[in-house]
C-alpha cells in the first residue's frame, strides 16, 4: 500500500517543522559566534557560556537537520553499488539498509529517552546557565531520531510497494511455468 495524502502531509509537516527550527537555530548560532568573535577582538570581552550553548545548538542541528536531509535525499549513498545492481537487488539492499538504520535509530531513541527522563527526575541543569533544565536540550535527540524513523518507515513502505510488482511477476511466472 502506498502512503495516503494525509500521511504524506503529516510527514511533510514534521519535516518542515524540523527545517524551520534548524533555520532559526542556525541563525542564532551564527549570531552567537559572530558576536563572540567581534566582542573578543574589538572590546576584549567574552560572553560566558557561548561555547556550551553553541554545542547545544549543534546537537539540535545534527538531529533535527538529519531528518530534513533524510527526507530531501541529501544523504550519502553508495551509488556505485546501486548502479551495478539489478533494480530488484538494489531495492532489496535499500530495504535492508533501511531496516538497519531504523534499528540503530530506535536504539538511540531508547537510550536517549532514558537519559532525558533521568535528567528530568534529578533536575539536572545546564553548565552554561543553571536556570536551563538539561532535559529540555536533550529531548532533541529522541525527537530527531524518531522523525528519522518515521521518514525511513515511510520510505520502506513505498519501496516495498514499488518492489511488490517484481515479486508478484516472479511468482506468477513460476506458477505458469509449473502448470
Amino acid at each position: 500500500m502506498s502512503l495516503k495524502k494525509e500521511e504524506k502531509d503529516l510527514l511533510d509537516w514534521l519535516v518542515e517543522g524540523c527545517c524551520a527550527v534548524c533555520e532559526i537555530s542556525l541563525i542564532a548560532l551564527v549570531l552567537m559566534v559572530g558576536l563572540e568573535v567581534l566582542s573578543r577582538n574589538f572590546i576584549g570581552v567574552s560572553f560566558s557560556g557561548v561555547e556550551i550553548l553553541s554545542g547545544y545548538v549543534l546537537v539540535l542541528l545534527t538531529f533535527l537537520g538529519g531528518s530534513v536531509a533524510l527526507k530531501t535525499g541529501a544523504v550519502y549513498r553508495m551509488s556505485v553499488v546501486d548502479n551495478k545492481l539489478h533494480p530488484v537487488f538494489a531495492s532489496i539492499l535499500a530495504l535492508v539498509v533501511h531496516l538497519v538504520a531504523i534499528t540503530f535509530l530506535s536504539t538511540i531513541v531508547y537510550y536517549s529517552s532514558k537519559l532525558v527522563l533521568s535528567s528530568y527526575a534529578r533536575g539536572v541543569t545546564s553548565q552554561a546557565n543553571a536556570s536551563i533544565k538539561l532535559w529540555l536540550l536533550q529531548v532533541v535527540i529522541p525527537i530527531g531520531c524518531s522523525v528519522m524513523i518515521v521518514i525511513l518507515a515511510a520510505s520502506l513502505i513505498s519501496r516495498c510497494y514499488n518492489l511488490s510488482p517484481y515479486l508478484l511477476k516472479k511468482q506468477t511466472s513460476s506458477k505458469d511455468s509449473g502448470s
